[in-house]
């Protein structure tokens, strides 16, 4: 059994890690080339539609990578439950977007610093359709990431090789979302052909009460995933806002760029592993808590040292990957990259046993006070340090997330 179990781990985990290689490093392949090719002004103005996107699609996500993942987990042996899941957090999904999709348009329009690239904006948060009809949630709960792993990677590859075909100088730059679309569009037509005709899923049309249940369902996650997401996601958007500064952003943005693309190896280890911590823990509470502690040491070490190197290594990655104009980057990362050490900690503590465990009602406040403290950093940090202030603001909210929520599962007896 336990032969069986590892063995469905590892094939989840590789099918995530390539899903996440191709979410971030083939994407990251562009970053020398435009770095390059436009100017920092154009470059951070195309990273700081990115980082409000990344928001919207945060706020369309509703909290169901995690919630709706774990029933799908569940009900992967009923396939009326399955269709009748798919249908209401696909309407959910894209009633959200529709509503963040128009406010943000406005916000745009009626902010004199961004109105001039309104359509780079607009076709920038066309994007996030993506997120509503591409359910990577549902095959990551059923285990079948093997379905969406290859169509994401041909997806990717085709947006790098329209970036490095299409754009050539420096007024290209308002090219970049709309050549990020094409792809969208022809991976969510993909993958609703496997959803019919490979797993046989259909649409249903599903009543209020069914809505209803499944906007409950994932409150507390949307909630602190909300609150939290001040200092998880938008920190660009953050630093944009402060300072109404798009180079400051560029700064900043690619620093965070080559921390994401850490975490997303991390994170595809961490997706797999999710169905099965919520097996372990429900099947045997007492070796599942052994499992987990186990994990944490082993990914804290290893995070660690790649840190270290990287710090190390960190003036001659910018050049190499940006140029000597973004030489202010250099300590963006330097600090940044202990961030994903503090994740990969923060994730077993909260994703892998708080919420496995049904705890889920902390996260909010939980991530309200570390958002408050957030706010209060970046208030006093950003207009004095800029991208500097964000990334020690960022940092330290961080360690706190892990401090409380190690704090809450001593407490509760539970590590």
């Amino acid at each position: 059994m336990k032969i069986k179990q590892n063995k469905k781990l590892i094939e989840n985990f590789m099918a995530m890690l390539i899903l996440q290689i191709s979410n971030y490093v083939f994407p990251f392949l562009t970053i020398p080339y435009l770095s390059r090719t436009l100017s920092t002004t154009h470059y951070g103005v195309v990273l700081f539609a990115l980082s409000i996107t990344s928001y919207l699609g945060l706020v369309c996500d509703y909290g169901f990578g995690l919630t709706a993942t774990r029933d799908a987990s569940k009900s992967r042996d009923n396939p009326a439950e399955i269709n009748l899941l798919l249908s209401s957090v696909t309407v959910i999904k894209f009633l959200l977007f529709i509503v963040m999709f128009v406010g943000a348009i406005l916000y745009i329009l009626f902010n004199p610093y961004y109105r001039q690239d309104c359509i780079i904006y607009c076709a920038t948060f066309l994007s996030v359709i993506y997120n509503v009809f591409f359910p990577a949630w549902l095959f990551q709960g059923l285990e079948k990431m093997r379905y969406i792993t290859f169509v994401n990677v041909i997806m990717r590859l085709i947006s790098v090789a329209l970036i490095f075909s299409c754009v050539h100088n420096d007024r290209d730059y308002v090219l970049i979302p709309l050549l990020n679309l094409v792809p969208v569009v022809c991976g969510i037509i993909y993958i609703q052909y496997v959803l019919h005709k490979k797993l046989f899923i259909s649409y249903l049309v599903p009543n209020i009460s069914q809505l209803l249940f499944q906007i409950r369902q994932g409150w507390h996650i949307f909630l602190s995933t909300i609150i939290g997401s001040f200092y998880a996601t938008s920190n660009s958007f953050m630093l944009g806002l402060f300072t109404h500064n798009v180079t400051y952003v560029a700064y900043y943005a690619n620093a965070e760029k080559i921390v994401t693309a850490m975490n997303s190896v991390y994170g595809a280890f961490f997706s797999a592993l999710f169905p099965q911590a919520v097996k372990l823990l429900a099947e045997d509470r007492v070796n599942g808590i052994l499992y987990i502690k186990k994990k944490i040491w082993q990914t804290a070490i290893l995070s660690l040292l790649i840190s270290l190197i990287i710090f190390v290594l960190a003036k001659m990655i910018v050049l190499f990957l940006l140029g000597s104009k973004y030489l202010p980057t250099v300590n963006v990362l330097r600090i940044l990259i202990f961030v994903p050490v503090v994740i990969c900690i923060s994730n077993l503590l909260v994703i892998q046993t708080i919420i496995p465990l049904g705890h889920e009602r902390i996260l909010p406040r939980l991530y309200a006070g570390s958002s408050l403290l957030y706010l209060l950093l970046t208030y006093f940090l950003v207009p004095k340090y800029a991208y500097i202030g964000m990334a020690i603001s960022v940092l330290i909210v961080e360690l706190v997330v892990i401090i409380i929520a190690y704090w809450f599962l001593k407490f509760k007896k539970i590590l």
